[in-house]
């Protein structure tokens, strides 16, 4: 009895024991499985993580260049509306592949989507009626990986760019032959005048004198820019020669390093100052002139030459050295980005060379002639038609004026192709445009399709910026205003102009046949046609410069600090 006992015994153990280890088996294989999922969602949570970091490190980028940001550069009247809206828009727009711009995927199973989570405007100083502009960004980065989600914020501060500063060689450049009659007036670059060389108060800087020192020759300096003139500092390339108010005269510097928000400025040439003391520069913001084409060098027969402007064979240079005035004939001009080499003749007595007489001084504004009229065809002037400075035309206007054909001649002017322009500029067309020019237009004929006409009868150019017209345009009006367009007017087509046009800057004429889609097909050689009465255009560099400045796409830099988890 008692072995059967025991034997019953062993059995209850023997189960008991089976059920303890089956319990402890499905136990551990529960917590394996739920150690697993929680393993996959603890991936899946830091993978969204880093997908959403991505999104924002992608976000410039992008906006770089794949899809830039082309609002205006200032607003007047509900603005946190307008850029707020525009930049919804923006991150929502359809782009080369088919994706929208805030939404790309990353790696094989990650997304991305970049909304707008607040924008900030400020206003702009000096402005009367009260301007405003976008001063910063904050973008949300939303990631996705298998369902799990992420959310990074970042602030960035967003500048308007301004565009590369146009190579024109004349006041009129014309693929096509030039035909002028009646009472015409076509003004190029002269001596005198606003063409001094200098664009006088481009902007503000500031600068601390008792915490920054005072100033020397031989130490650089550091000037602040305010965030109003932060977007014209833009066009300050290193190399370039500035003028800064010193004591009751004027100190010039280089440009040795632009920051954006500051500038670091290499002393130059202190030769306005009169006593043996230089004096601290004036107190409070400070106006900056930029000197449009420095003097870096010069030997006997040739000079290099920071400059903006077109130099071409033929053109007359000047520069004042105390009380002489030195003017000579540029041979040739090599550019090599903003430095242009020139071999040049002096006119009657050569400047002394540098070190036998001092010389002239490096950074000293060189003042040029620039020519009215410069084709690839023939130039005929009839009747009373004026005409003030050199005409350059046939084969050696075709040097100066290439091709339209694979947008070389557009491509020389703006240092870009049609396409990239026109995705920066207000889309308009014919019969709505107003006239209105403020930053860039693309003018479309009435049907909205390329290589059309576009008349512009009715409405008078008015205002400051580039102005580019998608075909032929006809002008025939009264009594436009002296400068009412200040920039410059770019025609695909043919231009014929009869009465009111009053342009300060240059115009380019391409010639081109062009079809639906804006690609040149041909040429058309028909002249460009200027008749009626009064001044039709006036190079001015300064109105050039006014036109590309701020015109181009939004730079956003994230600011410092302002990344947080959402």
């Amino acid at each position: 009895m008692r072995q059967r006992q025991d034997g019953v015994a062993a059995i209850i153990i023997v189960l008991l024991t089976a059920v303890v280890l089956l319990g402890v088996f499905v136990g551990t294989v529960q917590m394996t499985l739920g150690s697993r999922a929680s393993t996959a969602n603890e991936a899946n949570a830091y993978g969204a993580n880093l997908v959403s970091e991505s999104g924002q490190n992608a976000f410039v980028a992008r906006s770089m260049s794949l899809e830039p940001f082309n609002a205006s550069a200032s607003c007047l009247t509900s603005c946190q509306t307008y850029y707020t809206t525009a930049l919804n828009a923006w991150l929502a727009k359809t782009v080369t592949g088919g994706e929208k711009m805030g939404t790309f995927a990353v790696g094989g199973s990650g997304t991305v989507v970049l909304s707008l989570a607040g924008a900030q405007v400020e206003a702009v100083a000096g402005t009367s009626p009260q301007e405003y502009r976008l001063a910063s960004v904050d973008i949300r980065s939303t990631g996705t990986v298998n369902n799990s989600t992420a959310r990074v914020v970042q602030t960035y501060t967003a500048l308007k760019t301004s565009l590369p500063y146009p190579n024109v060689p004349g006041a009129v450049t014309s693929r096509p032959s030039v035909d002028l009659q009646g009472g015409v007036e076509i003004v190029g670059g002269t001596f005198g005048g606003s063409n001094d060389g200098i664009y006088q108060s481009m902007f503000k800087v500031t600068r601390d004198e008792a915490t920054n020192g005072a100033l020397s020759t031989s130490s650089n300096i550091t000037v602040d820019v305010p965030i109003a003139s932060q977007s014209r500092a833009q066009q300050l390339a290193e190399g370039s020669y500035i003028r800064l108010p010193v004591g009751t005269g004027t100190g010039t510097f280089e440009v040795m390093s632009n920051l954006g928000s500051s500038l670091q400025l290499r002393p130059v040439n202190f030769s306005a100052i009169t006593g043996t003391v230089i004096p601290p520069l004036t107190s409070g913001q400070l106006n900056l002139d930029y000197i449009t084409n420095g003097m870096q060098s010069y030997t006997a027969n040739s000079m290099v030459v920071r400059g903006l402007e077109t130099f071409v064979a033929g053109d007359k240079i000047r520069v004042q050295v105390g009380a002489s005035t030195y003017t000579a004939t540029v041979g040739s001009a090599i550019k090599s980005g903003n430095n242009q080499s020139l071999t040049i003749s002096w006119e009657g007595t050569a400047p002394p060379l540098s070190g036998t007489l001092g010389g002239i001084p490096e950074g000293s504004p060189i003042t040029k002639t620039t020519n009215a009229i410069v084709t690839a065809g023939t130039f005929s002037n009839s009747n009373n038609a004026s005409v003030s400075g050199a005409v350059i035309s046939g084969a050696a206007g075709s040097e100066l004026v290439p091709t339209a054909l694979n947008d070389t001649l557009f491509k020389k002017t703006f240092n870009m192709t049609p396409t990239q322009m026109k995705s920066m500029s207000k889309i308009e067309y014919d019969q709505a445009f107003d006239g209105t020019v403020e930053g860039m237009h693309w003018i479309m004929p009435a049907n909205g399709v390329s290589g059309g006409s576009v008349n512009l009868n009715s409405e008078k150019l008015v205002g400051k910026g580039i102005v580019v017209v998608d075909g032929d345009l006809t002008i025939n009006q009264n009594n436009a205003p002296q400068c009412g367009l200040s920039g410059i007017l770019y025609v695909r087509g043919n231009v014929r102009i009869q009465g009111g046009l009053e342009l300060c800057g240059a115009l380019v004429v391409e010639g081109s046949i062009i079809d639906s889609t804006g690609a040149v097909i041909g040429l058309d050689n028909d002249a460009s046609f200027f008749a009626g009465n009064g001044r039709k255009v006036t190079y001015s560099a300064d109105a050039l410069l006014d036109a590309v400045g701020s015109v181009g796409p939004y730079d956003f830099t994230n600011q410092v600090g302002y990344w947080r988890q959402r």
